[in-house]
């Protein structure tokens, strides 16, 4: 199961996540399928820019079912978030997947990671945790295996002055990549998302013609 944070949005707008969050959301997402496995299912909050970035997510990787949830909205009680990932859980049994995921705000992905996920680093948007076990029935347990994956940060636009302003092992540092491969990735797809950005994209673009420059870039990386 990978649970993360909606991409960015601005109200107000034609379409509740930016263009900005578009791009990153599909630029992410065959690093959410290469980190674990096709996505069978995606849950949502009912929230507008949940929704809109669980969308963004179906058509990146082809996943049909999505379901929304109220229990995945913000501020829910921990009680509820147990009682929504129980029945994650079963419906994954049922339907034999293997990969879940869900798109809700950051105070929720704390919340249903349990106590073993408190001493994460905040969940940036677009970005995932990810929890894993063997069985479904094991993910049920208080001290399933979670994992932070590499920071492959496409928002984090911040990589391209650090890059520029540094030797690449203090760029490294300071992003906090240790990898060198994460963090030349990480670079290449920051500088896709201003290569997209340059193009202007004007909210009366359609999601899907927006997602047709992402898929562009990403055969490009």
């Amino acid at each position: 199961m990978t649970v993360g944070r909606h991409a960015a949005y601005e109200m107000m707008s034609a379409f509740p996540i930016t263009s900005f969050g578009i791009a990153d959301t599909g630029l992410l997402c065959p690093l959410l399928v290469r980190q674990a496995k096709k996505v069978d299912a995606i849950f949502y909050s009912p929230t507008p820019r949940c929704a809109a970035t669980a969308q963004v997510i179906s058509l990146m990787t082809d996943c049909a079912p999505l379901f929304e949830d109220n229990r995945l909205c913000e501020g829910v009680t921990k009680k509820d978030s147990r009682a929504f990932y129980e029945e994650v859980v079963q419906k994954a049994q049922e339907n034999n997947w293997e990969h879940v995921h869900v798109v809700t705000h950051l105070y929720n992905v704390n919340e249903m990671l349990y106590d073993d996920a408190r001493c994460m680093p905040d969940v940036e948007y677009s970005r995932w945790v990810v929890r894993q076990a063997d069985y479904w029935e094991d993910m049920l347990k208080p001290r399933g295996f979670v994992d932070v994956p590499p920071q492959y940060r496409a928002d984090c636009l911040k990589l391209i002055g650090i890059n520029d302003s540094f030797s690449k092992k203090e760029a490294m540092w300071k992003a906090g990549i240790d990898d060198e491969s994460d963090y030349d990735r990480s670079l290449s797809l920051a500088a896709k998302v201003l290569d997209i950005m340059d193009m202007k994209l004007a909210f009366d673009e359609t999601v899907d013609e927006i997602l047709a420059h992402v898929k562009r870039s990403i055969d490009q990386v």
